[in-house]
């Protein structure tokens, strides 16, 4: 669902190296990996591809958000050193995902917004999407995403124009 690009590269490489600083444990690929792609399927239900755009309802507010360049992922925090009660309660993996855009626009009422930055987006209408804690308990996958950035799909044809 989500295009590999350039940008992909740059945020896990900076994700990587802002959690990467200090004493850490070795790098889990294998986790790194599974994390990436959970986080790639995590959002392909909470959002709709359609053409080179990603569509869905907000949930909190019922606007439609239109996103260009729209790019996801999860990192490992390299210092989280599993504690006994961690193992005990099934924590497999902790890290930040993150998700942003380069552009985005909302549909309220009866209209499209202008279209807005991707600083817009995390910083004013959807904060806390860069850094919201991923974790595997139990085999299990969980996204804690801010409540003001809960989306669902909305199929292509139910799009305003």
């Amino acid at each position: 669902m989500l295009q590999h690009s350039r940008g992909l590269l740059f945020l896990i490489a900076s994700s990587a190296f802002l959690l990467n600083c200090g004493p850490s444990r070795p790098f889990n690929a294998a986790g790194a990996m599974e994390a990436h792609q959970k986080s790639q399927e995590y959002w392909s239900k909470a959002l709709t591809q359609c053409g080179e755009s990603f569509y869905g309802t907000d949930l909190t507010s019922d606007r439609i958000i239109e996103m260009r360049g729209f790019i996801a992922t999860a990192v490992e925090d390299s210092k989280w050193i599993p504690t006994e009660a961690d193992k005990l309660n099934g924590l497999e993996w902790v890290g930040l995902g993150t998700a942003i855009c380069n552009a985005f626009r909302t549909y309220q009422g009866s209209q499209w917004s202008e279209w807005h930055d991707s600083t817009w987006f995390t910083t004013v209408d959807y904060p806390g999407l860069i850094g919201f804690p991923v974790r595997k308990v139990k085999g299990e996958w969980r996204f804690d995403v801010p409540k003001k950035a809960t989306f669902v799909g909305i199929p292509c044809d139910k799009i305003p124009r």
